[in-house]
């Protein structure tokens, strides 16, 4: 097994110890990811700055999409404010993932990435 499927197997387990759900510890674009070869980390495990970024960007682009095909584009909306639209919303939510995943993190005693191996560190007790 590699080095990085031994942190994520032990990643998945620390968050399972945690109570943390599957699906929020697993999300889709995780799946998505592996799937095609890719080796992401798990969200909960991601610097502040990448978590922000990643979300961000996914949500910004997905978000735009969906309203220029059901709103936007009917409206005949003009492009810079659909594009600014769509980076706002995209920053907001990007920021409050990222928000969110760091208070898991505390909040849970999560290890660090690069302190995952095989066992997680216990039963929480908060």
């Amino acid at each position: 097994m590699s080095d990085y499927e031994t942190r994520f197997d032990a990643a998945l387990s620390e968050l399972e110890v945690a109570g943390i759900w599957r699906s929020n510890a697993q999300p889709p674009y995780v799946w998505v990811m592996r799937s095609v070869g890719l080796h992401p980390r798990l969200p909960h495990y991601l610097p502040f700055w990448r978590a922000a970024l990643g979300q961000g960007l996914f949500f910004g682009a997905f978000w735009g999409l969906i309203m220029y095909a059901t709103t936007w584009g009917p409206q005949n909306m003009p492009m810079g404010v659909m594009l600014v639209s769509s980076v706002i919303a995209g920053a907001f939510f990007g920021l409050f993932m990222a928000l969110y995943y760091k208070h898991c993190r505390r909040r849970y005693n999560l290890s660090d990435w690069k302190d995952l191996h095989s066992a997680p560190k216990g039963e929480f007790a908060g």
